[in-house]
């Protein structure tokens, strides 16, 4: 009885361990993506959206002339974008500016994240709900 007890236990821990550290990951590829995006519509002088699709588990970026996918990010089945008040997208200007301020939902194993973006500058933060 103990034994299974204190297996529950480790169980329990590991696993929430293993989901604060999807998250973390997540976030930091997030943040990678997010610099890049804004870095190419700066340099190419080119308005950049990054688009969140959960129909096929990614999100990815696209130029205003640029025809292809600047690039695209598989996520796994467990995470859901959940669009807030700046809906499932967010667009950098020419001037590697964000177009709008606002915040975006994301659902990662069950544990909710509100992702802030600020307006202008690019940055974000994420906290856990």
């Amino acid at each position: 009885m103990a034994k299974s007890l204190i297996s529950l236990m480790m169980w329990t821990s590991g696993k929430k361990l293993f989901s604060e550290r999807k998250a973390e990951t997540f976030f930091n590829l997030l943040e990678g993506d997010i610099l890049y995006a804004q870095q190419y519509a700066l340099l190419n002088r080119e308005s950049v959206r990054i688009i969140f699709d959960n129909d096929h588990h990614r999100y990815y970026s696209k130029g205003h002339y640029f025809e292809g996918k600047i690039f695209e990010r598989m996520v796994s089945d467990d995470i859901f974008f959940e669009g807030t008040s700046i809906g499932y997208r967010i667009k950098f200007t020419t001037a590697g500016s964000l177009s709008q301020s606002g915040t975006l939902g994301i659902n990662i194993n069950g544990e909710k994240y509100k992702v802030v973006f600020y307006l202008g500058s690019g940055r974000f933060k994420w906290s856990k709900l």
